[in-house]
C-alpha cells in the first residue's frame, strides 16, 4: 500500500476559528488515511484546491470536499 506524506497543510478560511480549523486539518487527514492512493506519483511538489466554505461551516462536510479535490489533483498528476 502507498504512502502519502505531508509536510504542510495550509488551510485559508477567513472567519473560522483556530479550534475548528484545527478539527477539520484532523478530519482531512483522517480521512486521506483511508482513501487509496493507486498510481500516485512518488512526490507532488505543491497541491492547492479550493473549495467553496459556506456561511455556516460544516466541519465533515468541507473536510469531505478538501479530500475529494485533494485526490482528483492527485490522480490528475499521474
Amino acid at each position: 500500500m502507498r504512502s502519502l506524506n505531508i509536510d504542510s497543510l495550509v488551510l485559508q478560511i477567513p472567519g473560522l476559528p483556530e479550534f475548528e480549523a484545527k478539527r477539520l486539518a484532523l478530519e482531512i487527514t483522517r480521512l486521506l488515511a483511508v482513501e487509496e492512493l493507486g498510481e500516485a506519483p512518488d512526490e507532488i511538489p505543491r497541491l492547492q484546491v479550493q473549495v467553496p466554505a459556506p456561511a455556516k461551516t460544516n466541519i465533515p462536510h468541507l473536510a469531505r470536499q478538501i479530500v475529494a479535490e485533494m485526490m482528483r489533483e492527485i490522480r490528475r498528476a499521474t
